[in-house]
């Protein structure tokens, strides 16, 4: 299993995934797909997700893909395996940036 971290972006802000995930390159897609959830479960009134995206970075941060924001995101989908929902790490991306603030400028 390699390490990929997963940045989300609009161009103007960055939520930086500092921990990132084993996981297997077959899966990127969909740990993709699920970092875009949980920012936007996170800031549910916020409405400008269209302009964002993933930026998925290996570990020598290498970007190996980019996954824009979907618009919704059902993680039942059949892309997703029941098992992979708990083993994503239960953190908030308040957790990702060292001062506790979700965006950087």
């Amino acid at each position: 299993m390699k390490r990929f971290y997963f940045h989300c972006s609009d161009g103007l802000d960055l939520v930086l995934d500092r921990q990132g995930i084993e996981a297997d390159g077959s899966e990127v897609l969909w740990w993709a797909l699920k970092a875009a959830d949980r920012l936007m479960s996170a800031l549910p009134t916020y409405d400008g997700w269209s302009a964002w995206t993933v930026s998925v970075h290996n570990e020598r941060g290498c970007l190996v893909e980019t996954v824009p924001f979907p618009k919704n995101v059902d993680t039942s989908d059949a892309l997703c395996p029941e098992g992979w929902i708990d083993s994503w790490p239960q953190r908030s991306p308040a957790t990702l940036h060292p001062t506790g603030s979700t965006r950087y400028h």
